[in-house]
């Protein structure tokens, strides 16, 4: 019997064992099951471990408090592994200090005010240097800014390595370019490769109406020289550089064949057209005259003013005759009549 007893307690407190863990397996289970409901119902909800990972090492008012004393890249690894906030990199680009901002600029996470604040205040970089040069490429180009940001790098990052670097930038948008033709910086706009980087950027961006009535507001030639080759003219952009042709030598051949192909692939309203007629220079005139499209308003308003063209030349004869044989099949008694009265010997030849 006094053996019995022990193996009976013993035997007890195995079960009682038995259940205290069954009960807190089952509550861990439990909660388990709660929490991957809970996940499951909100999968965008970050969890408070995930918060915690977030958070920086050091907040953001000490972090800066160090950034703006960085005078090493090791200093500057060390501040943004404790915190790469915003305003941190902001408050290091801000030094002028050329270790910080040098280092900000390989930053895979840069910001895109810290970028625009190195921009705006650069440090002694050599800009001359192929490396400096590909710091500011890669990082303008794969940092995402605002059209605002845009504008104030182009207003204020006069460098031409800054100005190249914009200007190149695959998502550069269109206000960003119309700031760019207004303050081109130090970029030589002789340059055939500068011309080309504008040219380039018109093809890619496809600016508005709106965005290239601004540019041809500068009247820069190699802007002008951009609008009238690329192949997103707008025929407003085409009537208004005919009348306003900024520094194009209308003298030029070359000149006069932008204009003739311009007209050719672009969509002209009749009022278009009459607005290149009567814009008094050669090479508009000359382009409306020759265009396969060509309407017969603006036809007759440069049959009423011939003063841009030699009317004792054989070969402004023969576009007079072939602009009034492609229109003569459309031309109604009245118009025809209205065209004879010009006495226009050219005219009068394809009337008959």
């Amino acid at each position: 019997m006094k053996i019995l007893i022990p193996v009976v307690l013993s035997y007890l407190l195995i079960v009682l064992l038995l259940n205290l863990f069954s009960k807190k397996r089952n509550k861990y289970e439990a909660d388990n099951l709660e929490d991957n409901q809970k996940e499951e119902e909100n999968p965008d909800n970050i969890t408070d471990k995930e918060d915690e990972k977030a958070e920086y090492l050091m907040a953001n008012e000490e972090a800066c408090i160090i950034a703006k004393k960085v005078e090493s890249e090791l200093e500057a690894q060390y501040v943004m592994s404790q915190n790469s906030s915003e305003a941190v990199q902001i408050a290091m680009a801000q030094t002028k200090n050329f270790e910080a901002q040098k280092y900000l600029l390989k930053f895979p996470d840069l910001s895109a005010e810290a970028l625009v604040t190195i921009c705006e205040k650069p440090s002694n970089f050599n800009f001359e240097n192929d490396i400096v040069e590909r710091w500011f490429m890669d990082a303008l180009n794969r940092t995402k800014l605002t059209p605002k940001q845009e504008i104030r790098i182009s207003q204020k990052g006069k460098n031409f390595v800054i100005s190249k670097a914009l200007i190149l930038k695959n998502d550069l948008s269109a206000d960003g370019l119309v700031e760019l033709c207004r303050n081109p910086g130090h970029m030589n706009l002789d340059s055939d490769t500068v011309r080309k980087w504008y040219l380039d950027a018109l093809d890619r961006i496809v600016p508005s109406e709106e965005h290239q009535l601004k540019m041809v507001a500068t009247g820069n030639f190699a802007i002008l020289r951009a609008l009238m080759l690329s192949k997103n003219l707008k025929g407003a952009t085409l009537a208004t550089i005919s009348e306003s042709p900024g520094s194009m030598n209308l003298d030029s051949e070359i000149i006069w064949n932008w204009f003739e192909k311009a007209v050719k692939r672009t969509d002209l309203t009749t009022s278009q057209q009459v607005r290149m007629a009567e814009a008094k220079n050669f090479a508009s005139n000359r382009a409306i005259i020759l265009n396969p499209n060509i309407v017969y308003e603006a036809f007759l308003a440069i049959c009423k003013d011939t003063k841009s063209f030699n009317m004792k030349n054989d070969m402004v004869q023969r576009y007079f005759r072939d602009a009034t044989r492609r229109l003569l099949p459309s031309l109604s008694d009245k118009q025809k009549v209205e065209l004879a009265q010009t006495k226009i010997e050219g005219v009068l030849k394809g009337l008959m």
